[in-house]
């Protein structure tokens, strides 16, 4: 707890004052005097002064291990040296994924052309590659020279959009560069890991194994993620299946896989049993099998977490000591933290450590309310109670990121945890199996038909009437008040100490009176928004709960963009009733206070018209008076030609115009008197009415 407190300090005030190592090591002695104090002066009441100054100490190492661990931060940052125009070389850290248009890379940035002097830097970037042969054939460790420019990756620009520029920061990247062909040349191979390299070799091998034995479209795709951790060929279709249907966990390898390839290696292994000295080794062949299993896969937070346990838990056979599972998990907890405190913000990293908690605090009374006699029954009371206590210490968080809740998780872990094992058994078969073609043919067919069958019953299962709780939207405090809900019930039901409950009751009365009170402001909300969707437009009209969302024809049909750019905000702002028109559409429409004819939109007292290249200067007798101009899609006039028909408050520049265009219709705007805003610089335009 110290530790996270630390890491928490420093991540969430964004410091980057770094103490002197002199005032961590005084620290250190302040503790190892507290601690002789208590030992040999203090009684035992007072034993808290002990502990809340190694409280304090590791608090602050947490805090300082953060900063260290922070790349911008580093001397050697590539960012402080790099300027547009400058080239540079690079060092592939992972190899290449595959995406619809380019194929997408992480760097090292390992130096800057510097007026002819390299500099030596370090620093990671993402590089996005034109979709060709060569690109194709980067490989973990290749370096390259590149003339791509780097630059920032932008903040989010439209209200509750996800956070990708923050996401990367996390993750220690905060640059990105698209190289094309003539701006990047493979300069020499082979300068990564060894033991990656290797590692990144046999998973191609391995994922070509499948392929060479017909394993195709989505058996492969499901497959190679299953066993493999490659996750490349899932598509949209394929993850809105899973994750409709409460089985998105099973395409994360995790600490189900990690335990499999245990047990069944403990197996094996059961003649090594008879003596110490073959006991000592089995163990160690155990040992390295789930580490390099983990470093197969990619070393994910939730693989790190898994590999850790069980590492403690092989520990503890060699020494012949049987590991409390709370000690196993905060202390694997705690190792990883050390190596890279920053997981503490990966999505899966929590949740992975959340299930397993809520699995070990809750899964014995849960599974204690019935016992069942038939052993049939016995064995899948046990599944229930672990998906449910997996379920109840997860469900906040999983509201908070992604706004749904999949009601039918029992049904589907009941089918597809069992299934899933049984895809990770028959995959293993076919790959060590491999020197035997026929009969690892074989065991490729019976793994199709369980991926099939998989694919059938998650599909069937996400297709179904109410299969998802969908556009929930709860706030990060709403969250912490999930949980302090659901850990003060379970420690009352623990202890039946009444102050628990008492404190449960007072969570749940503020967890409601903040969603009455979110309620009543969306009910009552007016908001007209312009949002920034790189060449598009989009506009939302918002009338309570009801909102009238005018945009492109392409951005209406794109479900990746509105999800990415737009949606978040409708489940923050509460829309229930969407109507939703393409940009091209001039229909009369009347919603409420909202008011739609042609390009003509009034909201309350609001007016609003939109300006597109259908516009033509027309005599009129008087100006129409409105509030806003919304020009879209590079219309060939000047601002001088609207005001000979408009009265505008603003004028606003949508995402669909090229920037050289805006900055000279600004300029006249400045020249005229005349407010003016521009979305694709600006971010979103949003307006409370």
């Amino acid at each position: 707890m110290p530790l996270i407190a630390g890491i928490a300090v420093a991540s969430i005030a964004g410091s980057t004052f770094i103490l002197p190592s002199g005032y961590i090591l005084a620290s250190l002695i302040v503790v190892i005097a507290l601690a002789i104090l208590s030992w040999r002066y203090l009684n035992w009441r007072r034993r808290w002064i002990f502990g809340c100054g190694l409280f304090l100490f590791i608090m602050i190492c947490g805090y300082e291990l953060t900063l260290l661990k922070t790349e911008k931060l580093n001397n050697a940052f590539f960012g402080k040296y790099y300027q547009p125009g400058d080239l540079w070389t690079a060092r592939l850290t992972e190899p290449i994924q595959e995406k619809d248009n380019s194929n997408k890379a992480v760097v090292m940035v390992t130096g800057i052309n510097k007026k002819g002097r390299w500099v030596a830097t370090r620093g990671k970037a993402i590089v996005y590659f034109g979709k060709d042969t060569l690109s194709s054939a980067l490989r973990y460790g290749d370096c390259l020279m590149l003339g791509a420019k780097l630059s920032n990756v932008k903040p989010p620009y439209n209200p509750w959009q996800f956070d990708y520029q923050n996401y990367l920061a996390n993750k220690g990247v905060y640059h990105q560069a698209f190289a094309y062909p003539q701006s990047w040349q493979r300069l020499k191979s082979g300068e990564g890991s060894p033991l990656y390299a290797f590692a990144y070799r046999l998973r191609d091998k391995f994922l070509r194994i499948f392929e060479q034995n017909g394993i195709r479209d989505k058996e492969y795709a499901v497959g190679s993620a299953l066993i493999l951790g490659y996750t490349d060929k899932l598509d949209a279709d394929l993850m809105k299946e899973y994750s409709g249907s409460g089985a998105m966990h099973i395409l994360s390898v995790s600490g189900l896989h990690v335990g499999v390839i245990y047990l069944v290696l403990n197996y094996l292994l059961f003649f090594m049993n008879k003596r110490r000295s073959t006991r000592l080794i089995k163990e160690l062949i155990l040992f390295t099998c789930i580490w390099y299993y983990a470093l197969l896969t990619g070393l994910s937070p939730a693989v790190l977490r898994a590999t850790t346990m069980f590492s403690f838990v092989i520990v503890g056979n060699i020494l012949n000591r049987h590991a409390n599972i709370y000690n196993s998990l905060a202390a694997s907890a705690f190792f990883l933290l050390l190596v890279n405190p920053w997981f503490i913000t990966d999505v899966g990293f929590q949740l992975s450590y959340l299930a397993v908690a809520g699995i070990v605090m809750l899964q014995r009374n849960i599974y204690n309310l019935w016992l069942p006699e038939n052993r049939l029954l016995d064995q899948i009371w046990q599944l229930v109670a672990v998906s449910i206590a997996a379920q109840m210490t997860t469900f906040p968080l999983s509201l908070f990121y992604f706004h749904q809740f999949p009601n039918y998780f029992l049904i589907t872990n009941l089918i597809a945890i069992p299934l899933s094992s049984l895809v990770i058994y028959s995959g293993m078969l076919v790959l060590l199996m491999s020197p035997i073609a026929w009969l690892s043919h074989f065991f490729s067919h019976l793994m199709v038909w369980l991926l099939t069958a998989l694919n059938f019953i998650v599909k069937y299962i996400e297709e179904l009437p109410f299969a998802m709780f969908q556009h929930v939207f709860i706030s990060r405090a709403e969250m912490f008040l999930c949980y302090l809900i659901i850990f003060s019930l379970v420690v009352y039901f623990s202890v039946f100490q009444k102050i628990y409950f008492r404190l449960a009751l007072a969570g749940l009365f503020v967890l409601i009176f903040s969603l009455f009170i979110r309620t009543v402001q969306q009910t009552n909300q007016q908001k007209f928004i312009v949002y920034s969707v790189k060449k598009s437009s989009a506009f939302d009209f918002i009338d309570g709960k009801q909102h009238l969302f005018l945009t492109d024809t392409s951005l209406f049909s794109d479900d990746k963009a509105l999800s990415f750019n737009i949606q978040n905000n409708w489940f923050a702002l509460g829309l229930r009733k969407h109507y939703a028109l393409p940009f091209s559409d001039n229909q009369q429409l009347t919603i409420n206070h909202i008011f739609k004819k042609g390009h003509f939109v009034q909201l309350g007292d609001q007016r609003f018209a939109i300006i597109d290249p259908s516009f033509h200067k027309i005599a009129i007798p008087c100006k129409l008076k409105v509030n806003y101009l919304i020009v879209s899609h590079n219309p060939e006039f000047k601002i001088s030609d609207l005001l000979h028909q408009y009265d505008p408050g603003m004028v606003i520049f949508d995402s669909s115009n090229p920037l050289y265009k805006i900055k000279k219709w600004q300029q006249e705007c400045q020249h005229l008197g005349l407010p003016s805003y521009s979305v694709p610089e600006s971010g979103a335009f949003v307006k409370d009415i």
